[in-house]
């Protein structure tokens, strides 16, 4: 073996580590995350290298949630396939060049091939089609961040069907940290190859704000999942006939007084007439959506009706 890999080196001109990973590799894709420090250091924080491997889980989950169904935010909890995904990928051993994170992800060989395949990648096993997306994701990311610094604007939400989310630009943002540049490249397994043997796709400290501000943007146009609001109750409304009633909040969202409407079921409309009527605040769960100059708090559920002398109990929202 260790002859073939000589010979193997040989030919392609690498030396025989970087040849036997390779073959060790084969039947994966594999994913590296590299950082590039203009400081000449030999370590790295805690805080840093717990940003690295967050980072590099959230934009592999933030690539697979937004596979089969592309949107501007994604609550990757509610994903089991993503979920189950990341649980098959494995870390790979430490290689050297500044600070390197490697990933495989396992792919099935086809039964029958003939070369680089250019089908759908509709085609593809889960596994390969979640790396083919992540490509194509930070493909997008990497442009619409180009594009908005010559002054274009929506660009990340026109990319939003190419994978571009809230979700995967926090987590480019968490990747870089306080590095000067994180290179992503994506290896194709040899037993399943595709026309692009390799690809990079590099961001930097200037890209950070940029992303922040694609992702708050993103947000903003998506309901909040499992929002707890606090507030008066304003107004009720409720048909004679419907179980359901519509009640009108005095309540904080993002450290500002908003009006907010939530439709309650029968038990919690009766709480919040109570709430009205003591003149007490009302503590509410659900999702939390904005539409036009007002919120809209979806699936709510009243989890209690706070007295004043408790602590919660600020004069502000009356």
């Amino acid at each position: 073996m260790s002859q073939l890999i000589d010979i193997f080196a040989s030919e392609a001109d690498l030396d025989q580590l970087s040849i036997y990973r390779q073959l060790v590799v084969a039947n994966r894709d594999v994913i590296r995350i590299r950082t590039v420090d203009d400081e000449d250091r030999s370590s790295i924080t805690i805080a840093d290298g717990v940003n690295l491997m967050q980072g590099t889980r959230e934009m592999i989950l933030a690539a697979a949630c937004s596979l089969k169904s592309p949107r501007p935010l994604y609550r990757t909890g509610a994903h089991q396939e993503a979920n189950e995904f990341l649980n098959r990928m494995r870390v790979g051993p430490i290689e050297q060049g500044s600070f390197v994170i490697t990933l495989h992800s396992p792919v099935i060989a086809p039964i029958m091939h003939s070369g680089p395949t250019t089908s759908d990648i509709d085609d593809e096993p889960f596994e390969r089609r979640v790396t083919q997306h992540l490509a194509l994701a930070l493909r997008a990311t990497r442009e619409a961040a180009d594009l908005t610094t010559l002054g274009r604007q929506d660009v990340f939400r026109q990319s939003i069907s190419q994978g571009v989310s809230a979700n995967l630009c926090e987590a480019i943002v968490m990747l870089i940290g306080s590095f000067s540049t994180v290179d992503t490249s994506i290896s194709w397994a040899h037993t399943r190859p595709v026309p692009r043997a390799h690809e990079v796709f590099r961001f930097g400290p200037s890209d950070a704000p940029i992303l922040q501000e694609a992702s708050r943007t993103l947000r903003s146009k998506e309901p909040r999942p499992d929002v707890v609001v606090f507030g008066m109750v304003q107004k009720l409304s409720r048909d004679e006939l419907d179980l359901y009633g519509t009640v009108w909040l005095r309540a904080y969202v993002d450290d500002r007084i908003q009006t907010v409407v939530s439709v309650l079921d029968q038990f919690d409309y009766d709480r919040a007439i109570h709430a009205h009527s003591v003149n007490m605040p009302l503590v509410l769960n659900g999702d939390l959506e904005r539409v036009g100059q007002r919120w809209r708090l979806l699936n709510p559920r009243v989890l209690d009706i706070i007295d004043k002398d408790e602590d919660y109990w600020d004069p502000e929202i009356k």
